[in-house]
């Protein structure tokens, strides 16, 4: 509901498996640009942000600004 509801998705924390991973994927398979934002290294509640990232499910931002500039393409 939240991705088919959005115009984009940005993910702040998530674990591997969670519900917040499953956003991810409705996201993506709704065409919904899906960004994250970089968490520790050793953190848990990074390492979906981190996946994410890495396998090209999501876009990595750091500030508003990149938010804005991924929205307005």
């Amino acid at each position: 509901m939240v991705a088919a509801l959005s115009a984009g998705i940005v993910v702040c924390e998530s674990g591997i498996r969670s519900g917040t991973a499953n956003t991810v994927r409705w996201g993506n398979t709704l065409r919904r640009p899906v960004m994250a934002v970089p968490g520790p290294v050793d953190s848990a509640e990074s390492r979906g942000c981190h996946e994410f990232i890495r396998t090209g499910q999501a876009q990595l931002i750091t500030t508003a600004r990149d938010v804005q500039d991924v929205l307005a393409r």
